[in-house]
């Protein structure tokens, strides 16, 4: 914790008063902003592009080794326990794309994109041949019987930045900023609150269920 702090010019205060037989850490970030900096999930229109940061699924393979607890898998475990840290790259963004809105992926791709949906009245397309995942983590993935898509879909925990362009304006689908890559995955539509997944030309049917955190039955 002092690590990240001083890395990103925080400073620790605590904490919870309170008596348990195990060591719960609990995490709360305040700071603030200037209103012409800050990015909401908000405002995103048709049209718009989808890109994502990073990679996708890796978290979601960390956990799965770490329960198999195989020592040679050391490297995919390290994806679940150490995420990316996207710290300082907004300026970055925004000279590679212009930016409407914007979340995080905690929950997954599948649940934080409903949030992007819901704020704006729109639909969305995503390729599931454009996620980006690393190439350990599709064999890992594969070594298992396990879809590598569904997983970068699906898994949570990526901590990677899902980000909608104002339109659609890039000649590519990958753009870097700084060491990081940027992925085009998709675009939005004017189907409220649909999204449309595809591989290739091909819609796919019957979407994977994500993790909720309320369920409503």
């Amino acid at each position: 914790i002092d690590e990240l702090c001083s890395e990103t010019g925080m400073v620790p205060y605590g904490g919870d008063t309170a008596k348990s037989e195990r060591i719960i850490v609990d995490v709360v970030v305040i700071g603030e902003a200037h209103p012409d900096q800050i990015l909401r999930q908000t405002g995103a229109e048709p049209g718009d592009a989808l890109w994502v940061t990073g990679w996708l699924g890796s978290s979601r393979a960390g956990w799965l080794a770490y329960e198999d607890r195989r020592e040679r898998e050391e490297n995919i475990r390290e994806r679940f326990w150490f995420p990316p840290r996207r710290w300082g790259i907004l300026e970055n963004l925004r000279s590679n794309l212009p930016i409407r809105a914007m979340t995080d992926l905690s929950d997954g791709l599948a649940l934080d994109l409903k949030k992007i949906l819901g704020d704006s009245s729109c639909g969305a397309e995503v390729q599931f041949d454009q996620l980006p995942i690393e190439d350990v983590i599709g064999q890992f993935c594969e070594s298992r019987g396990i879809d590598s898509t569904e997983a970068a879909f699906l898994g949570g925990e990526d901590f990677e930045l899902l980000v909608v362009e104002e339109g659609d304006s890039q000649p590519t689908d990958r753009l870097r900023v700084g060491e990081i890559p940027l992925t085009r995955i998709g675009r939005l539509t004017s189907n409220p609150g649909r999204i449309e997944c595809r591989k290739g030309d091909r819609i796919l049917d019957e979407l994977p269920r994500s993790f909720e955190h309320f369920p409503s039955s």
